[in-house]
């Protein structure tokens, strides 16, 4: 409701047929925006980033573009940009996977990352004027989920939220 939450879960979309925590996650997101773009008969194009282009067959059904990520070079505008790459993780803090001109054109930047909780990625993009979100709750939400799959127990999101922040 309002808007992206960051944090998919199985249970939020019958669409999300991936789950969360690989780089499968930007394809569903991807495979999400493109349903609304149609559904709302707007035109804008779709691209979820990877560091390899591999599932081909996944992506042409989806109707989303997997572009290499050498290919972005700030022209193109974007929704969302979603770096599912580790590049930027602790220790590596120091390298981001994109150029920081690549997200002139970004609305809004989710870096599945959460630790460090503020890449350099998400500096670079907060500087250029993007709204960022962190992979910290999605982590948090990955772990609740095991909880209730393993052993039946269930977490609000008010919970869930708690945790995360003290992470």
């Amino acid at each position: 409701e309002g808007g992206i939450s960051g944090f998919p879960k199985r249970s939020e979309s019958d669409c999300d047929v991936f789950d969360t925590g690989h780089s499968s996650t930007s394809i569903s997101a991807g495979v999400g925006y493109v349903r609304a773009r149609e559904l709302k008969k707007e035109n804008y194009s779709v691209v979820t980033v990877n560091g390899k282009v591999e599932d081909s067959d996944v992506v042409a059904q989806a109707k989303v573009e997997v572009m290499d990520i050498e290919r972005l070079d700030g022209s193109q505008a974007y929704e969302l940009m979603i770096n599912a790459t580790p590049v930027g993780m602790y220790p590596n803090v120091q390298h981001s996977p994109v150029d920081e001109r690549a997200l002139r054109s970004v609305k809004t930047l989710f870096d599945c990352i959460y630790n460090p909780g503020t890449t350099l990625l998400m500096q670079q993009a907060q500087q250029a004027g993007c709204q960022t979100i962190g992979g910290m709750e999605m982590l948090v939400w990955q772990a609740a989920a095991a909880q209730e799959i393993w052993f039946g127990r269930s977490f609000s999101d008010r919970q869930v939220a708690q945790v995360a922040a003290k992470m």
